[in-house]
């Protein structure tokens, strides 16, 4: 009994037993021959063969006998075999890896015995004596091993290097994340190359695939235990200059990233991938086969911002005072919920007072350049100095008054969620000696309010309106809207005018034939070629009585 070759390559496209995956695999020979007195010219034997021997009873055995395209694990049989005296009769099969595991790369270096027993058929030829064995012992060993391609032990050296598609989570949304397992070899072949990934708690593995363009070897991805730990193994060995490529894809959605006790403005601000790489030989160097990624998750905040006046417009009267009030909205359009941010509200305070308003528990503010006096329920006024009068112009604005004369309120508002709108109010009293309608129909009086945007690693808050204005318009006590008069002249001129029009239109399409009717003429043409004017004629004479006739008529 022999095995061809004793050398078994893990690469068996060059041997007659190959498969479809070219497993490592060779070829087992059984030759039986005998000799002896008495007995018949043909015999028959029946053996077993039993293979991976040495390995413990618990563990499967690494290869299997491979006979009429059915693999025999453990144990295959032979029964009633003939044999012939005085030569050999031989019999082969094929001994085959069927699955290259890691478990069979981590014993690639243990020996592989095969095992083969016989004995005398029961069934012999009819006629003839039963012959009786009586050579010892009957059973044969014969052992190979598996080239791991190193002489012995390989010492590859592998590299890995950890990437994420997209480079930040954005919070609300983005859904899913990639992120991809390179491996290289720069040394011996690696037998059983293995990823462990470990994962941080507040993402799910997806799934995984393998970028077949990139010239990657393939394998498998598994998670046992349905946890965070993923375990991804290569086919087959690591050759130099190879790669081993793995994208793996998490749930990083907003509803994974945060759970029933940790809510979305306490959350963790990245996602930490934990990887390391391995064969089942030692690495030349270690110090690159552990990589850690963290990749960041950022909240970014839409803001929209809008106000209105109440009223819009405003006609003094003969109170002393005109009360208005400017009412600021702001909207998170998202995609994150918005953990704080700061709404710059501007008043040209040529008032007496300007005092702000909110039922929200999410804002508060602070009031820049001029004297707060603390009010009742959260309320805050601004006391005016008494300055100079200037003269006023159509507009009364941050931007037209001195800066002196500026208030400004740093609107703070915290834990603003997805679609969620907060409003201020703004109760101003203007006194109406401070307006002066000097060759100006009216005034506009506006606030100016100013999202401030915010741009961090983790944070960013972006307006979708850099600055809005709300405006109140204010006409004086005698204002009137002045009607237009069109004079006598222009309405004959333009009745005139057109009346001409219509006259030169209506030649113009006389001209071009626009009022002809052709079918008339059609009828007139055909009446006189056929003779019918002169048959109503003759028809008009035959009914016409003659003078006599009525002559005597009237005299009977």
């Amino acid at each position: 009994m022999n095995i061809t070759p004793l050398s078994i390559p893990l690469n068996s496209s060059g041997l007659h037993c190959h498969n479809d995956n070219f497993n490592p695999c060779a070829r087992l020979n059984i030759c039986f021959n005998y000799t002896g007195l008495g007995i018949s010219e043909n015999i028959s034997v029946s053996y077993t063969i039993n293979i991976d021997t040495n390995r413990k009873k618990t563990v499967p055995s690494r290869v299997a006998v491979f006979d009429n395209n059915t693999y025999h694990k453990d144990t295959f049989s032979q029964y009633d075999v003939m044999i012939s005296k005085g030569g050999e009769s031989c019999s082969s099969v094929d001994i085959v890896v069927p699955i290259v595991t890691r478990q069979f790369l981590e014993t690639l270096t243990d020996k592989l015995y095969v095992e083969a027993s016989f004995s005398l058929s029961e069934n012999q030829p009819p006629g003839k004596l039963k012959p009786i064995l009586n050579n010892k012992p009957t059973t044969q060993k014969v052992l190979a091993m598996f080239e791991s391609g190193c002489n012995g032990t390989c010492y590859p050296n592998l590299k890995l290097t950890l990437t994420s598609r997209p480079n930040v989570i954005i919070f609300g949304k983005t859904v899913e994340i990639d992120i991809q397992l390179k491996v290289t070899n720069s040394d011996d072949q690696s037998h059983g190359t293995r990823f462990i990934i470990l994962a941080s708690n507040n993402t799910d593995y997806l799934g995984f695939y393998q970028p077949q363009n990139q010239g990657t070897e393939l394998g498998t991805c598994i998670d046992p235990m349905n946890v965070s730990v993923v375990y991804c193994d290569l086919d087959k060995s690591l050759f130099q200059q190879q790669v081993g490529l793995f994208n793996l894809r998490y749930n990083v959605s907003k509803h994974r990233l945060t759970d029933q006790n940790i809510d979305v403005y306490h959350a963790t601000k990245s996602v930490v991938y934990a990887v390391n790489v391995s064969s089942t030989s030692s690495d030349l160097d270690w110090s690159d086969n552990n990589r850690q990624l963290e990749v960041p998750i950022q909240y970014i905040s839409e803001i929209q911002l809008t106000g209105i006046s109440d009223p819009e417009q405003v006609t003094l009267s003969a109170v002393s005072s005109i009360n208005l009030v400017h009412t600021y909205h702001v909207y998170n359009m998202g995609p994150s919920p918005m953990a704080t941010a700061v709404v710059r509200i501007c008043f040209p305070v040529v008032s007496t007072q300007v005092q702000a308003k909110s039922t929200s528990d999410k804002i508060t503010w602070e009031v820049y350049e001029r004297k707060i006096d603390k009010m009742l329920d959260g309320e805050s006024h601004i006391s005016q100095k008494k300055t100079e009068k200037k003269t006023t112009f159509g507009e009364i604005s941050c931007g037209t008054v001195d800066e002196s004369m500026n208030v400004i309120y740093d609107v703070t508002i915290t834990q603003l969620d997805l679609e969620e709108t907060v409003e201020i109010d703004f109760h101003v009293v203007l006194q109406k000696s401070d307006l002066i309608f000097d060759k100006v129909p009216a005034i506009l009086f506006k606030s100016t309010g100013e999202v401030i945007t915010t741009n961090r690693r983790d944070y960013t808050i972006k307006s979708l309106n850099a600055t809005f204005q709300v405006t109140t318009e204010i006409f004086p006590m005698n204002f009137a809207a002045e009607t237009g008069r069109i004079s006598l002249w222009i309405i004959i001129g333009g009745c005139v005018g057109g009346l001409t029009l219509l006259v030169i239109l209506g030649v113009v399409l006389w001209k071009v034939g626009f009022f002809k009717r052709k079918k008339k003429d059609d009828i007139n043409k055909w009446k006189r070629q056929s003779g019918y004017y002169a048959s109503r004629k003759s028809q008009s004479i035959d009914h016409v009585p003659r003078q006599s006739n009525m002559v005597n008529s009237v005299h009977w």
